[in-house]
This record gives structure tokens, C-alpha cells and sequence, in this order.
């Protein structure tokens, strides 16, 4: 083997075999892991003290640099006699000193303690940020890396930037590729690995010196699987009340690999892939520009308020609000819920959240906090179509197999020690291997004949053609570190919402003084605030305070209950700005009632006034029925005479209740309602278009032919074609009469 220098700087360097020191190396070897080492240990012998510093790096032919990261391990075996074990590391460990924070390209960063939503490449992008922000600006770049991943929503807690690196890569299956170059180190994420055509097989000349398999995991098997997938969009009925997706439509039976269960018997086991769920990928068609909040997605394929003939709506789950979650764009991770939709045009609409700060969402104004064309979503807490089902039924099985595939036989794994002559005699070059590389054995003996991965290699670089591979079929991470990295993303998970205290964990509970104390700092920027859970009663105030509820008190599918005192009977007292109380209402164990001159509200059947006198009602005042009303109705204003009266006909009163938010101070005096008694055109018998004599608010008109009510629509008694335009099925008689109700625009 040629000299190996070692440097203290690109212009400065050393022999490490030196007859001025008189050293030498007794021993090198490169050892290099998937997704794990890669470390070139080295044993040198001197009869000098040799200064081997932090940062002194070697670089051999067709390897990039391998640096010490760490003071040698020194001793001294003699009067002049020191030996050095020296670990030189791979440019992946330059990313072991940064840690990963929440940088961005500027390398601004607040928090190394923060979760991320986006695809594999935002996330690497923060890493590359990070390596900038260490080693200078533009030393690092992203290389190739797949595109289109999928979006996730993951936790960071202190790590650093190869931790992160190697579960991004565990995340999304792939493999990491380091290219040194000056002045710029790029990172490349792909399927690494060539299949070479050697065939090694164990005996003399055939090249393998040994061959040795070990297991694993002894608990790995599994060849009876049950799958399952999330809870998510799926029908209240489902399968028999089924919580979680799974294959197959009768009972719940599992996946068999019948082949495995022949060869090893049954091993049963248990899968749940909660990203599977009934869900439809939107991607937003337009935006509307007068308001922020909503947008157009021309693809949608159902109508998400649909009803069935009984009036249930199909997909919409009652008491519970549908979201919007965005998967990509800026908004990628939040979720939204779904205030209105609008199949006609395809248009969602969706209420506004605002963060701990304060900053709205999706803001009016701010770019980088708006929805915009090209961004995907789904759809959460809905019942999906049956046909979302079946394909997220599909998925699940095809996953399930993928699955079942891996598993069905023992994972074992074998260390090949390879004759290096006759690897020799097979290539010219010296590193021949690489990690993901894939090579054939064949043993009768032992039953293999397959082609298998390389996940690790050992190489001693004093002689290049000797190498000791492991390959494996199904690379597995360590039990431990598998461990230890779920252990700690569950932590996280749990840290992040509060629940590191078992007890809270388990019953949700958060004592009055949590509450409190969070009320100044959250409820005026929250919508809704829940305040107690299932499991605990939640006591608001005391019998010496007042407390006050501002804004709109919602009670669902709960109990309010009071409580009479000596002093004050069980009631509500309302009050006005001024604290005058303006009603009282007073609850008994024999009925409930208001007291109040400022209105009233009964229950039952009751008569208002009399014949002889006039009733007046000051204020909002609505009429729900389902019986006629007949006579004069006046409504009047105390600051003029404006007043309407209803036609001396019987009017179902109820059927005007639709009027109430057109417009929003919607009064029913001459100003607004308007009738015609004959609308304009000519009563011939051929004729069918007639005009009122004002525009209206359409979907208001009510039709009365011969004091006959007329039903409104396509292939009913009339339709509105224009601001103010009937047009009739049949063309009214020359002698027939008309009359006309409508709100004026």
C-alpha cells in the first residue's frame, strides 16, 4: 500500500509510516455500516511521542476524507515504545457537532424543540440549513433526493443533524450519499447500491474462505396477520361497528402465509397502519380573492353537504365540524374547519385559526400564511363515499402483504469472509464494495441461492481484495436503537401535549389552576375553548364571585345544573352593559318562566292581548307555527309610521321564515315586502312572462293564482328568469287572477 499522509491543513502533511519517528502502521481497517459507521481504525506503533490532533484528517485513494474527531488512545508499551489506536470518521459525522434547529436559509432559528410538517425535502432543506449555519455559508447543498414523498407531521427534540438524517432516511426508505467536493459538500438521498455479477460460493477457488449465518430476531415470524388501518372517515356502522379500517367483508379474519405456516407453523402478530384511512388528495383549483378563506377545487367529486331522502346528511357527521387539513404550501399541517361548501361552484370555505401569537390563519394579508393554487388537502372527520373505502381497503391489503412478505420467513443475516484472490482475479479495482451493493451465494448445503444486500463491510486497507461482508435480505434498524428512537419520538409526542404525567395522561385531567391560568393568555385569541373532559366535574367560580361569560355559551349533549341558595332563587338573571337587569328567568318545581318587562317567552298555548285592544311588541320578534294566521299584522317602528298589513287571507306563517336573513336587518314593513295585486302583462291565455313592479331578492316571490298558492321551480307552476320576471308553466286565463308577494332588492 502506498504512503498514508495524514493533515493538519490542505498544505500541510505528514507520513504516518516515518522513518524519522520510527512508526509504523500495524493495522487499518475501514468499517462501514447502512445507515450506520463509517470509520477507518487505524493501530500505529512509534518510538517518538507522534501529535495526532482533533481535526487531522487521511484521505486514500477512491475515499473521500476521514477525519479525528477524537484525542487517539495512547500507550506506552516501552522505553521507546507508543502505541496510538486512532478513529478516523466519514463526512458524516461533521453532522454529529450540529444540532438541528428550526433554521431557515438565512439561518434565523429560535428553537432546536419544535415539530415540522412537510415532505423529505423541507425537512432536508432544514438540515442543510443547519449545516450552513455551522460551516459557512454554502458549504452544504442538497443533491438528489426523491420528490413528491409523502407529507408528514414530525417532532424534533434536541437531536442532532445525523440522528435526524438517519430517521428521515428510516422514514421514508432510503439511503444516504455523501459527495466531498471544495468548496461545496453535497448531501444525496436515493436507492444506493449496484448489483455486481459475482457469485461466491464456499470452497477453494470458489470465493468464500467462510460463510456463517446468524438470526436476526428469533421473535420475528409472522405469517398470520391481522391489519388494520385508522379510524378516520369511516361510516358509524362499519362492519358491523368495526372501529379501525381492514380488509376483507365478512368477519374480521387474518392475512395467511400458507407457505410459511407449512414451514414453521402459525405465528400470529398484529399490524395497524394508521396513515391508511378512507381519504380523497384535493388540490386547490383557485383562490377567491375577496376572501382569503376561501377556495375552489374544480375536482371535487361529491357533494360534501348531500343529503338522503330522510334529510340525513350522507357524509357530514352530525355535532361534529368537518376540517381541512393542507398538505403541502404554506399551510401544509394545519387543519381548518369547514364552514360552508358550495358544490355548484365547488368552492370550500373555512373558519380562520389564529396561533399562539395571534397571526391569523389564513391570513388576509400575509403571503406566506395564504392558501394558494396547487396546494393539496384532505378532507378529516367526515364519512367518506363508498368508494374511498374500498380503495383505502385495497391499499390496506396491498400493504398488509408487503408486509406479511418481510415477515413470513426468519430475518437472518450472513458474514461472508471473501478469498481476496480470488476477488482479485475478478476486478482491477480496489473498492470493489459498497454498502447496498447486492452479490449472489450460492450453498447447496445450506439452501441458499439467492442475491442479497450488502448492509455492512470490513476491509483491511493494508491489504485492499480483503474483505469481510454481512449481508442481509431485509436490512433491519438495531433492536435498540429501533427502541430507543421510538421511545423517544413517543416522549416527545407526549411532552408536546402536555401528557408526561401518567395520571393527566390517563383521565385528560387538568386541575382549576392549570385552567386559570391559561384563561388570560388564551381564551380572548380562541374561538371555542372546551373547559373540563369526560372524567372530571369542573367547578367555575364560588358563591362569593361573580363570573362572566362573554360571547355565545354552547352546551352540547350535557347537563347545566343549578343550584338555589337562601338568598337568591334558581334562575338567570340577563343584564344589560349598564349591569340593569333586563329579565329574570326563574326556574321552580313547578314551572319556568320570565320576568321581565323587556320581553317574553312562553311555552304552550297562550294568547297575547285581545280583541278589543292592540298588542305591541318593542323589539325582535319572531313567529313559529304551523298554524294559518288571519287578520291585520302590523309592524311599526317607534321612530316613524311605516307599517305593512298582511293581505285578509289565510298565510302559513312559518313558510316565511327563510325571509328572516334577507337581508340581515331584515324589516318586514312596505319598504321591504312588497305585494302586487296583478303583475304586469297581458292576461291572454298565450302570454306566460309577466313583470312585478319592483326588482326582488330572488327565491322570494310567492305566487297566487286565483287565491290558489302556486308552486316555484323547473317543471313546477312557474319559475323566476330574471330580478323581475315570472315565467308560467301554463299561460294564465284572460279572466284568471294574480297576486304577488316578494322582499324588494
Amino acid at each position: 500500500m502506498e504512503q498514508i499522509l495524514i493533515y493538519s491543513s490542505p498544505f500541510v502533511a505528514e507520513p504516518i509510516n516515518s522513518h524519522n519517528h520510527v512508526s509504523v502502521i500495524t493495522s487499518i481497517e475501514h468499517k462501514k455500516v447502512l445507515l450506520g459507521e463509517d470509520v477507518i481504525n487505524m493501530t500505529v506503533e512509534s518510538a517518538t511521542v507522534r501529535n495526532f490532533a482533533i481535526g487531522n484528517y487521511i484521505q486514500l485513494p477512491g475515499l473521500s476524507r476521514y477525519r479525528l474527531n477524537q484525542l487517539p488512545k495512547v500507550s506506552r508499551l516501552g522505553e521507546r515504545k507508543y502505541q496510538y489506536e486512532l478513529v478516523f470518521e466519514g463526512l458524516q459525522y461533521d453532522l454529529l457537532r450540529v444540532a438541528y434547529r428550526n433554521t431557515d436559509p438565512s439561518t434565523f432559528n429560535t428553537s432546536a424543540d419544535f415539530t415540522l410538517t412537510g415532505n423529505l425535502e423541507m425537512f432536508l432543506n432544514v438540515l442543510i440549513n443547519n449545516l450552513n449555519r455551522i460551516f459557512g455559508e454554502d458549504t452544504w447543498a442538497l443533491g438528489d433526493f426523491p420528490t413528491g414523498t409523502a407529507t408528514k407531521n414530525l417532532v424534533f427534540n434536541n437531536e442532532n443533524c445525523l440522528a435526524v438524517l438517519q430517521r428521515l432516511c428510516e422514514e421514508y426508505q432510503y439511503q444516504f450519499v455523501f459527495q466531498e467536493g471544495a468548496p461545496q459538500n453535497k448531501l444525496h438521498i436515493r436507492n444506493v447500491g449496484v448489483p455486481h455479477d459475482f457469485t461466491f460460493r464456499y470452497g477453494q477457488g470458489k470465493g468464500l474462505y467462510q460463510l456463517a449465518r446468524e438470526n436476526v430476531d428469533s421473535q420475528n415470524i409472522i405469517n398470520t396477520l391481522w391489519a388494520y388501518g385508522s379510524d378516520k372517515n369511516l361510516p358509524a356502522n362499519y362492519k358491523n361497528y368495526t372501529p379501525r379500517l381492514r380488509v376483507g367483508a365478512g368477519p374480521d379474519m387474518p392475512i395467511l402465509d400458507i407457505d410459511s405456516i407449512t414451514s414453521y407453523g402459525t405465528f400470529e402478530g398484529s399490524v395497524t397502519f394508521d396513515d391508511i384511512y378512507p381519504h380523497r388528495v384535493g388540490t386547490v383549483s383557485g383562490i377567491v380573492e375577496a376572501n382569503r378563506r376561501q377556495f375552489v377545487d374544480a375536482a371535487m367529486d361529491f357533494d360534501l353537504k348531500e343529503k338522503d331522502t330522510a334529510g340525513n346528511t350522507l357524509y357530514l357527521i352530525a355535532g361534529n365540524a368537518a376540517k381541512i387539513r393542507f398538505n403541502s404550501g404554506n399551510l401544509a399541517g394545519y387543519e381548518f374547519e369547514v364552514e360552508d361548501y358550495q358544490h355548484s361552484s365547488r368552492t370550500f370555505t373555512i373558519k380562520p385559526n389564529k396561533d399562539a401569537k395571534g397571526l391569523e390563519m389564513p391570513s388576509a394579508t400575509e403571503l406566506a400564511f395564504q392558501i394558494q393554487t396547487g396546494d393539496t388537502y384532505v378532507i378529516l372527520d367526515i364519512t367518506m363515499p363508498p368508494v374511498y373505502v374500498l380503495n383505502a381497503e385495497n391499499t390496506l391489503e396491498a400493504k398488509a402483504i408487503e408486509f406479511l412478505n418481510t415477515r413470513a420467513v426468519p430475518t437472518v443475516k450472513y458474514s461472508l469472509e471473501i478469498d481476496e484472490f480470488y476477488l482479485k482475479s475478478l476486478t482491477t479495482a480496489t473498492n470493489v464494495f459498497e454498502v447496498g451493493d447486492t452479490v449472489k451465494i450460492q450453498d447447496d448445503d445450506l439452501m441458499i441461492d439467492s442475491r442479497i444486500k450488502i448492509t455492512e463491510f470490513t476491509r483491511n486497507l493494508l491489504r485492499p481484495y480483503q474483505y469481510t461482508l454481512t449481508i442481509q435480505e431485509s436490512p433491519q434498524t438495531s433492536l435498540i436503537r429501533r427502541i430507543f428512537v421510538q421511545n423517544k419520538v413517543i416522549h416527545n409526542v407526549l411532552r408536546f401535549n402536555g401528557l408526561e404525567d401518567p395520571v393527566k395522561a390517563k383521565t385528560d385531567w387538568r386541575s382549576h389552576t392549570q385552567i386559570i391560568a391559561e384563561i388570560p393568555e388564551y381564551v380572548n385569541n380562541t374561538p371555542q375553548l372546551p373547559i373540563g373532559s369526560n372524567a372530571q366535574q369542573v367547578s367555575i367560580g364560588n358563591s362569593g364571585s361573580e363570573t362572566k361569560l362573554y360571547g355565545e355559551f354552547a352546551l352540547q349533549a350535557g347537563l347545566m345544573s343549578f343550584y338555589e341558595t337562601a338568598e337568591n332563587p334558581v334562575g338567570i338573571s340577563v343584564r344589560n352593559q349598564a349591569n340593569d337587569e333586563i329579565g329574570f328567568f326563574q326556574l321552580d318545581n313547578t314551572q319556568a318562566q320570565w320576568t321581565t318587562d323587556k320581553g317574553l317567552k312562553s311555552e304552550g298555548n297562550n294568547t297575547l292581548g285581545s280583541d278589543a285592544s292592540t298588542t305591541e311588541v318593542k323589539g325582535n320578534f319572531k313567529l313559529r307555527n304551523t298554524s294559518n294566521f288571519t287578520g291585520d299584522f302590523l309592524i311599526a317602528e317607534n321612530t316613524d309610521n311605516r307599517s305593512y298589513t298582511f293581505p285578509d287571507q289565510n298565510i302559513v306563517i312559518n313558510e316565511w321564515g327563510d325571509l328572516s336573513n334577507k337581508p340581515d336587518n331584515f324589516k318586514p314593513d312596505s319598504s321591504y315586502f312588497r305585494t302586487d295585486y296583478g303583475l304586469i302583462g297581458l292576461l291572454d291565455g298565450t302570454n306566460k312572462v309577466f313583470q312585478t313592479s319592483d326588482n326582488f331578492v330572488a327565491g322570494s316571490t310567492r305566487v297566487y293564482l286565483n287565491g290558489v298558492r302556486q308552486f316555484k321551480g323547473e317543471g313546477a307552476d312557474y319559475t323566476e328568469t330574471g330580478s323581475h320576471e315570472i315565467t308560467f308553466a301554463l299561460a294564465p286565463d284572460t279572466n284568471d287572477t294574480l297576486i304577488t308577494d316578494f322582499i324588494k332588492q
